[in-house]
């Protein structure tokens, strides 16, 4: 009887641990979610739910900030939201100069601690500007009214930044700079590794509507720190304008996106006009239009990977020079085109193919050679072939070619790169073989 009054209890008492542990889940079991908020890693709100059972939305709102600054939500450290392409973004009312961007996100926040981080970035780096960003629970106030918040409110909280960004560096007075508004984008005309390309429209009260090019840092590449773009553009629009190289019209400063605008000259590769009527004279002032332009931009800092009749544009008779990269994003372009299916010594030059995507003013030597081949035989593949001893098997000259231009094209094609001319070198000597013909 004892024994049964013993285990009847020991019933009980399980029966009312097993109550008690059910209804204490939350002091026993997980840590509701807490969310520390931080904007440019300083603290500015703490967010305390009572339970996990809900989403959360915050809201990254830059009131009057500089054009291009871009807005990402970041939890625990890793990237939520990118506003590259998702920001809410409009003229801010006070100064149309300036934007306001909000980025919103919503997510389930884990239990425990947690930290949400609103940080901002810009493809320019170099000059003061305030910012104020307002982080917000929920998004209940109207946009226009945000900056109307007090620092803590029960809707969220807000903090001021003094933050550097970029301002366009000082330039001839007749490349402009334009807002987005001033610029109608009409199609993407190509999608590239490193650049997106549109034909667009300048259009601004009291002048006549202008045809551009329109060139752009991709998504991807503006995502990564690898790729230089900020400084590229600086560099870019600080070059004195060339005959030998595509005119710069301006520049476009968009919410997340600075453009590059360009001439417009549709239909003129170089490509699309290697024809059996041009006189070896003609030709030879393409391939000196070409190689200046090179030099010039070598002495800038520039170099021209994938440099072929592809990238360079036909205007009143002359050749001008486009698409190149800063000598230190090189090698970033090498890799890429080194891969590519077909690739080879017609391409790229020998050191180019070694693990370290080797690539100097030298190698953009090798490549006008290249065009030079390709242009003087109206098309013609030059076969370049490195042994196994690492030596080149010159190709045959066609009968397209005069022996000097022949005898040019083997002077540059060393191995050695050090062994081969300068551009400005060549081009004193293509001066020389264009007199020595007529």
């Amino acid at each position: 009887m004892k024994q049964k009054l013993i285990e009847a209890i020991s019933v009980v008492l399980l029966l009312c641990v097993i109550c008690i542990l059910e209804q204490l889940p939350t002091t026993l079991g997980t840590v509701p979610p807490n969310i520390s908020i931080h904007y440019q890693d300083k603290t500015i709100h703490s967010l305390n739910t009572s339970s996990d059972d809900h989403d959360i939305n915050l809201t990254c709102i830059a009131y009057s900030a500089r054009p291009a600054v871009n807005l990402k939500w970041l939890i625990n450290g890793e990237v939520t939201a990118d506003g590259v392409g998702d920001l809410v973004v409009t003229l801010n009312p006070m100064n149309e100069k300036m934007f306001d961007s909000r980025l919103p996100f919503t997510y389930h926040p884990p239990t425990g601690m947690s930290k949400a981080s609103c940080t901002t970035s810009s493809p320019l780096q170099h000059a003061n500007a305030t910012l104020t960003v307002y982080v917000s629970q929920e998004l209940k106030t109207e946009f226009d009214d945000y900056h109307y918040f007090l620092p803590r409110s029960s809707e969220g909280a807000s903090a001021k930044s003094t933050d550097t960004y970029d301002v366009i560096p000082e330039i001839s007075p007749e490349t402009e700079v334009f807002q987005q508004k001033d610029v109608n984008f009409i199609a993407r005309i190509k999608k590239g590794y490193f650049f997106d390309r549109w034909t667009a429209v300048i259009s601004v009260p009291r002048k006549a509507d202008k045809c551009v090019f329109a060139s752009t840092v991709t998504d991807h590449m503006l995502r990564t720190n690898d790729f230089h773009w900020g400084i590229y553009v600086k560099q870019l629009v600080e070059l004195k304008q060339h005959d030998k190289l595509l005119e710069i019209e301006g520049l476009c400063i968009a919410a997340d996106r600075l453009y590059v605008l360009y001439e417009h000259l549709p239909g003129t590769r170089l490509t699309d006009h290697i024809e059996e009527t041009l006189g070896e004279d003609t030709r030879l002032r393409y391939v000196m239009d070409i190689t200046e332009g090179i030099g010039f931009i070598h002495s800038k800092g520039f170099l021209h990977p994938g440099l072929s009749t592809n990238k360079v544009l036909l205007s009143k008779g002359h050749c001008r020079v486009y698409d190149f990269l800063l000598s230190e994003d090189a090698p970033k372009k090498v890799a890429l085109l080194k891969y590519q299916p077909g690739c080879n010594h017609t391409h790229l030059p020998t050191e180019s193919f070694k693990e370290t995507n080797e690539y100097s003013s030298a190698s953009d030597v090798w490549c006008i050679a290249v065009l030079m081949w390709h242009l003087f035989t109206f098309g013609q593949s030059a076969s370049l072939v490195v042994d196994v001893t690492g030596c080149l098997v010159p190709p045959k000259k066609p009968k397209e070619l005069t022996e000097t231009a022949y005898k040019i094209m083997l002077d540059v094609w060393k191995v050695d790169a050090t062994r081969r001319p300068s551009a400005f070198i060549l081009r004193e000597v293509l001066a020389t073989l264009c007199s020595y013909s007529q």
